[in-house]
């Protein structure tokens, strides 16, 4: 697969709606027997500005309109090509599609529905005029951060054991001092373990994204007058910030339990005998292996052996790297099957059937397409540029009758 498309395609790949409402249908643009309608340029450009941050000019429109162009030439080619009866174009484009599904669903039945108690708004505003001053020791493991624990029950100093495990020289001069922080500045499990200190308290080692931290909060000022109306103002910024912070609690709090809810069953012959031969498995070679009988059960009802290999090889390589036990295997099979339910409730939806969203889903199925449309051309290529990209677009326009109307694309109205 190419590289040079990762920065071609944001000209020409952006995702947007296609709802048309009751107005007379315009069209701007014909591309062969395709046409580009002005409503649905209107919304997937708006879309793009908002995007972006930008306002609109003449020139970011035609821009924008030639990438709709391209996008229709690149589609219409892999057509001539018969790429998509592809059968890796075809899983890649499963694969995108449930993506897609999976990030909407949570998007709008987590993050959109996200609401704070007021005791949790009122608390995150207190510690927004807070600042804390801390310092902490710092390990890769949970083992390492209790032998610095241990060593600090003992009388060793912040001080001593900073200089033996940071290389950064202000921390290890400093005994591991970060300063004053206040709400959002730092990991947010850090950030919890240090407001919830009092001043001069030790904590037990607490694991954030990058490892484990055994932290000292030394002292804290606060902001000597909050008033209500500070915080009626500042409400809903409460409300973002603890949205963004506790959104993947409450996504794993979701799919722990539908896997619960699943009850998926699979017997222990089975589960090793997919462990043993997961390699052959992910990589398609299931012969020898072909007639077992192998059985996963769950309220979804029953996967047969080559369903299971078929799911197994759907899984990411990351995914596939971290099956390290049978144990790492039958949390994978959960996820796969977590996966499906949430895929089923999502078309239970009515976003899923709106317009706006099915032509998202689409767009990003054709992303695909045009990614390896680009690559059948270019891949060839030890380096690909603008240049070859450009070249490879001409080359492709001659072949397809192409006409713009300048004149509405000059006049038309966008709003916001």
């Amino acid at each position: 697969m190419i590289h040079f498309w990762k920065c071609v395609l944001p000209m020409i790949i952006i995702i947007g709606c296609s709802t048309q409402d009751k107005e007379e249908i315009v069209v701007i643009a014909r591309v062969g027997d395709k046409t580009i309608q002005m409503n649905e340029f209107k919304n997937r450009y708006s879309e793009y500005l908002n995007r972006i941050g930008a306002k609109d000019n003449l020139l970011f429109r035609n821009q924008f309109l030639e990438g709709e162009v391209d996008r229709i030439v690149l589609l219409a080619t892999a057509d001539s090509l018969g790429l998509g009866e592809n059968l890796e174009i075809k899983d890649k484009i499963n694969h995108a599609r449930q993506s897609g599904i999976l990030d909407e669903f949570f998007y709008r039945e987590i993050f959109k529905t996200y609401q704070a108690s007021d005791s949790l708004l009122r608390n995150a505003f207190e510690k927004s005029k807070t600042e804390i001053h801390v310092r902490h020791l710092y390990a890769n493991s949970l083992e390492k951060a209790n032998q610095l624990k241990t060593q600090l029950n003992a009388g060793v100093s912040f001080e001593e054991l900073a200089i033996t495990i940071f290389q950064d020289s202000a921390l290890a001069a400093t005994g591991g001092d970060l300063g004053y922080f206040s709400l959002g500045d730092m990991d947010p499990a850090f950030e919890d373990a240090a407001f919830a200190l009092k001043d001069g308290e030790i904590s037990e080692p607490i694991r954030t994204r990058y490892g484990y931290s055994i932290i000292q909060t030394l002292d804290r000022w606060t902001e000597p007058i909050i008033t209500e109306q500070d915080y009626q103002l500042h409400k809903e910024d409460m409300n973002a910030v603890l949205r963004s912070r506790n959104v993947g609690k409450r996504r794993l709090e979701l799919t722990d339990s539908l896997a619960a809810e699943l009850n998926l069953s699979i017997s222990e012959n089975d589960l090793n005998l997919l462990f043993t031969n997961r390699p052959d498995i992910f990589k398609g070679e299931i012969i020898g292996i072909e007639n077992e009988a192998v059985q996963l059960i769950s309220t979804l009802g029953i996967w047969n052996s080559f369903e299971i290999y078929k799911q197994m090889q759907s899984l990411s390589n990351s995914q596939k790297q971290k099956i390290k036990s049978k144990e790492n295997l039958r949390d994978a099979l959960s996820g796969l099957l977590v996966r499906k339910k949430i895929i089923e409730l999502a078309n239970e939806k009515d976003w899923f059937i709106q317009p706006k969203f099915q032509d998202k889903l689409e767009r990003v199925q054709d992303d695909i397409t045009i990614q390896y449309t680009l690559s059948y051309f270019l891949n060839d290529k030890k380096t690909q540029n603008q240049s070859d990209y450009i070249f490879l677009l001409n080359d492709l326009k001659a072949g397809i009758p192409i006409h713009i109307d300048n004149e509405i694309v000059r006049r038309m109205v966008i709003s916001f």
